[in-house]
């Protein structure tokens, strides 16, 4: 494909993903029927009153962004005379809260359209652009990514950083040492920014750890003989840099953070998350019902079969890129089927991979058809898979508004 029709298909995947995740933004407002959407908003407007640590005490990653997202909302009303005080700006906020909530759609509607975009860039790393332009067009229309995008809350903002994460974690295993140090130090930063977005990104640690050990085997001074330093020191410096940076306010006052983690833990462990107890079934037929449903039945075994090929290819190879790929859904979706927190939302990490995983089983099915039957009968199945992958998560996703 030439690089001008790429790029013009990658800008029309990417607007496609913002329609679907802008239309119906202003759900409910003024009223608020997600339950979770004022904690974030309040936690980032009582940073602005000088609360550092406001209750529930979640991840703080995405209130820290809302914060200086209001204050820029301040500042600009200020010069335009919408607001003459913070008074006032309190005022308006409690009178009609709706454009602060807006604002906080808005925010991670960009985001979360992003992180279509860095799909794209994962998929073209490793393996093709056609692979990148497929997994990008398949999470823009998965419903499970479309409707968490609508709402103020981290869960639709943590697969970005993860997936920026893998991917710079990949691209530090290329060619240029000084290149490669800085992106898995930036791989890293990425991971570390996941975590203090939500906390349950926290295998991202595993495949940026990972790049470490793949880079130590890689690195081999010729004229000394011997092996580098391994840069595990690196990646966790980074990892550390970047929730420093996403949750300050953790670091300052870590106890009750703590206690709120554990007891959420704890609540998953004993049967349910406080009173949302909402399924018999074990955390993973929860969470593999919620992919089949939220990414549509063919989509979903698609994926699967592009998982476990991932997999068989990392144990048969050895080979660093499918181990960094698999590594954290794969320790992701076991971990949080242990529990029993039954949020489908807390399926979503997995829909960047998932997405890749089933745009590389049609292209190779396109690849081995080209090679044993031509060119145009490989291009017809292709169209066909594609149309019937695409299919039923576009129809949900235009349903849902």
């Amino acid at each position: 494909m030439p690089k001008r029709l790429e790029i013009v298909s990658v800008n029309c995947i990417v607007a496609i993903a913002l329609v679907l995740r802008l239309w119906g933004i202003g759900f409910g407002l003024p009223y608020l029927y997600h339950f979770d959407e004022h904690f974030y908003i309040n936690t980032a407007l009582q940073l602005g009153a000088g609360v550092w640590n406001n209750p529930p005490y979640a991840a703080t990653g995405l209130s820290n962004l809302f914060f200086g997202e209001y204050a820029l909302f301040y500042v600009v009303g200020w010069l335009f005379g919408w607001f003459d005080s913070t008074a006032q700006f309190e005022t308006t906020y409690r009178s009609d809260p709706t454009a602060f909530y807006l604002l906080g759609r808005i925010a991670v509607v960009a985001l979360a359209t992003t992180t279509v975009l860095v799909t794209y860039v994962l998929g073209s790393v490793v393996r093709s652009y056609k692979s990148g332009l497929l997994a990008a067009l398949l999470l823009a229309v998965t419903l499970l990514h479309v409707r968490d995008s609508h709402y103020a809350v981290p869960d639709a903002v943590t697969p970005l950083f993860i997936v920026l994460a893998v991917t710079l974690a990949i691209r530090s295993l290329g060619e240029h040492r000084r290149r490669r140090r800085w992106r898995l130090v930036l791989a890293g930063v990425a991971g570390g920014l996941a975590i203090a977005v939500k906390w349950i990104a926290l295998p991202v640690v595993l495949p940026v750890c990972w790049a470490s050990f793949c880079r130590s085997k890689q690195l081999i001074d010729v004229s000394e003989g011997k092996k580098v330093q391994p840069l595990l020191l690196l990646a966790v410096a980074g990892l550390a840099l970047g929730f420093l940076l996403g949750s300050p306010q953790i670091l300052m006052n870590p106890a009750p953070y703590v206690r709120e983690a554990i007891g959420q833990y704890s609540a998953g462990q004993t049967g349910g998350f406080e009173f949302w107890q909402v399924d018999e079934a074990s955390g993973w037929l929860f969470y593999l019902n919620t992919l089949v449903y939220g990414l549509g039945p063919v989509f979903a075994a698609l994926a699967i079969v592009g998982g476990l090929r991932r997999l068989a290819r990392a144990i048969r190879t050895r080979e660093c890129i499918s181990w960094l790929l698999i590594l954290f859904p794969g320790i992701y979706y076991l971990l949080m089927g242990s529990t029993r927190h039954y949020f489908a939302r807390y399926a979503l990490p997995l829909t960047p991979f998932m997405a890749l995983f089933a745009a590389e089983v049609i292209v190779v099915t396109a690849e081995w058809l080209k090679n044993k039957k031509g060119a145009g009968l490989s291009w017809v199945i292709f169209g066909v898979i594609t149309a019937a992958t695409v299919a039923q998560p576009l129809a949900n996703s235009l349903r849902h508004d």
